[in-house]
């Protein structure tokens, strides 16, 4: 019975925990939105502590020492949040979400005669349109579910349901359709924007984008960061004996199975052709070399492929940097070639490519 129930236990934290990673590939471009909803979130800390201690002072509702309790937490929270911001992540986001709605249910808890409802009703608000442009749809709608619980849950117990209730009933409506509507158009001006068509990849004007936040998070930091370029070694023998159909149904299976191996801030981007570059915050290049070495060796029955590893050295631009990595990945390629394993016809680029940065936001060190 006891194992029973540990195997339930383990399955429910299994669950939730592929609930939290189901974000990871389904949003490329929500991490760019990240560091501006944590200060969004952070913001409605402070406001949340203000308000609480409004409603005691100019209301009269609920009971001070509590009251100031609630407060002090929400302005804990606010700081929190902005120290999270540092290292920003999807499933941070998320607990500080719930952890501000804990904290609003208390006033719903108070809002027995529908003094609050109408602040209630924007702070709801306020966070359902933040989930909806920074989550996957699925779970901005899971975690908005979930604060609808919490804002009943302080309504019945604090026998709101009148009043409150009967505010909150066509705000639910609104911020549904509005969630969605924001939804849509994020996603919609990512695919166009910021995705590859072919693969659903990141573009390179994401790739700028997003490499230029890494590394001043890096330096923000004092961590690693490790750039890496690959290029497939057979693309073009693959595309003459094949056809273009089997080529792009290669590139299109080495974009799922390489960004579904990496880790949780790392990403790969179609930098075009057959040439991927992939970006890996808090790793350094040895580390980085055996994370591709292990997912280039279990997807190389799909296609063989080469790559190049430089580390930013806290003085070099984006540009410097990937000329780095591609100077790398062209050592790589002559080293396999002078032992044999290059195929034949298959000839490497000699030239450092020339990385134009005026499709995004030019990032220097």
């Amino acid at each position: 019975m006891i194992k029973g129930a540990e195997r339930n236990i383990k399955g429910v934290r299994e669950g939730f925990k592929s609930f939290l990673d189901s974000n990871k590939r389904q949003n490329h471009f929500a991490n760019l939105f990240l560091n501006e909803a944590h200060s969004w979130l952070a913001i409605f800390f402070l406001l949340e502590g203000f308000v609480t201690l409004y409603q005691n002072f100019v209301f009269h509702l609920g009971n001070q020492p509590i009251d100031v309790f609630v407060a002090t937490l929400s302005f804990c929270g606010y700081f929190a949040v902005l120290k999270k911001k540092r290292r920003a992540s999807i499933n941070g986001f998320i607990y500080g979400t719930l952890g501000a709605a804990v904290l609003s249910s208390y006033l719903a808890f108070l809002d027995t005669n529908g003094e609050l409802s109408a602040i209630l009703v924007l702070t709801y608000a306020w966070l359902a349109l933040v989930l909806y442009s920074v989550l996957s749809f699925r779970q901005a709608m899971w975690v908005s579910f979930a604060l609808v619980l919490l804002y009943s849950l302080g309504l019945g117990l604090g026998k709101g349901f009148g009043p409150g209730l009967s505010t909150w009933i066509p705000v639910l409506a609104v911020l549904t359709v509005g969630g969605v509507f924001v939804s849509r158009v994020i996603s919609r001006l990512g695919e166009f924007a910021y995705l590859d068509e072919l693969t659903g990849l990141p573009n390179r004007r994401f790739l700028i984008m997003n490499l230029t936040r890494e590394i001043k998070a890096a330096r923000r930091l004092k961590a690693p960061l490790s750039v890496a370029i690959i290029d497939l070694d057979d693309f073009k023998i693959l595309n003459d004996s094949l056809g273009h159909v089997a080529g792009d149904k290669a590139l299109v299976d080495l974009a799922y199975a390489w960004s579904s191996s990496l880790r949780g801030r790392d990403f790969v981007s179609r930098y075009g052709g057959d040439e991927f570059v992939v970006v890996m915050p808090e790793c350094n290049a040895v580390q980085a070399e055996a994370v591709l070495t292990r997912i280039l060796t279990a997807t190389r029955v799909i296609s063989a492929a080469s790559f190049g590893v430089a580390e930013w050295d806290r003085r070099s631009t984006i540009e410097e940097l990937l000329i780095a990595a591609d100077s790398a990945l062209y050592e790589n390629k002559r080293h396999k070639r002078d032992k044999g394993l290059q195929p034949e016809g298959e000839t490497p680029s000699s030239e450092v490519h020339a990385i134009d940065l005026r499709s995004g936001p030019v990032g220097a060190a």
